[in-house]
């Protein structure tokens, strides 16, 4: 009968017990059989079927698995598929920056997806459009263009702590300043998790940064939402609209307050003070210094 090739391991050593029939070509080195890697790899050809999760669990059952699982001619439609065409990508684009790994790559921009936090050089590069929510109450809501179907207002953040509106009448003319918070509608974070927004000195509830389906960010509080890429016309998103965005309304109450106390302080104090009505000592809580129905 015809004695084929028998290959035996011992001690770590690929040897060869029997010459190849006549006329078959002699066995190759396991490593010459599976070849360079490339678009036409078997393996390769199989693992471009596979999700992220699978190749996680592929890479580490064989030593001819991982180069092929974390090739590029893997990973590129990876990149093509998640994240190309996203609006806030951390890491550099592999087909225009140079980076060797693809695999390295995809794996830090989806890291960086969400990421529910500002940079200062992030927060001032980006461009900001704002709208209202309708906590907001009638008389901004009527000033708000996007509600008109129009182009939405443009907010600018500026090194100096100021801000710049253009399209709410309102705000252009206001005094508007901002800062990082440590916390905001009963939730902490790292620094720039929460945006604290002035309005003629009074702060404004805080704004939580979030994310949108494409990667771009929000910041919202109960009365309004500042996002880093242009809104659609009214309706056409869900995920800025009331049923997508945070309710905030009930972590916000007390921020609500201090607000309207704020705001109304510099026009009651000189009444509160005629009438004997403001609280001294130290003591007195702000509430107690104001006597007035909110």
């Amino acid at each position: 009968r015809t004695q084929y090739s028998v290959r035996r391991v011992k001690r770590g050593r690929v040897r060869q017990a029997a010459a190849a029939p006549h006329g078959m070509a002699a066995p190759q080195p396991l490593a010459a059989i599976w070849g360079t890697i490339g678009d036409h790899d078997v393996l390769v050809c199989v693992f471009k079927h596979l999700d992220i999760k699978d190749l996680g669990r592929v890479a580490p059952a064989s030593p001819f698995f991982r180069p092929r699982a974390d090739a590029d001619v893997v990973w590129g439609p990876l990149w093509r598929q998640r994240v190309a065409g996203k609006l806030v990508v951390r890491s550099a684009d592999p087909f225009y920056k140079g980076v060797d790994l693809q695999k390295e790559a995809v794996r830090c921009a989806l890291r960086d997806s969400t990421r529910s936090w500002l940079t200062d050089v992030e927060l001032m590069n980006l461009s900001w459009f704002f709208r209202f929510r309708p906590a907001a109450g009638q008389h901004w809501l009527s000033q708000d263009p996007y509600l008109r179907n129009q182009t939405p207002a443009r907010a600018k953040f500026l090194p100096c702590g100021r801000m710049e509106f253009e399209g709410i009448e309102g705000l252009e003319t206001a005094r508007t300043e901002w800062s990082w918070a440590t916390r905001g509608a009963k939730r902490r974070g790292p620094r720039g998790s929460f945006l604290r927004v002035s309005l003629d000195g009074a702060p404004v509830p805080s704004y939580v940064v979030t994310r949108h389906p494409n990667w771009g960010f929000v910041m919202q509080n109960c009365w309004g939402i500042f996002t880093s890429f242009p809104m659609e016309q009214k309706a056409a998103d869900p995920h800025l609209e009331e049923g997508g965005l945070l309710d905030l309304t009930a972590d916000q109450h007390g921020e609500v307050l201090r607000y309207r106390l704020s705001s109304m302080a510099p026009l009651l104090l000189p009444a509160a003070v005629a009438s004997g009505s403001l609280a001294c000592g130290p003591r007195a809580s702000a509430t107690d210094a104001i006597k007035v129905d909110i």
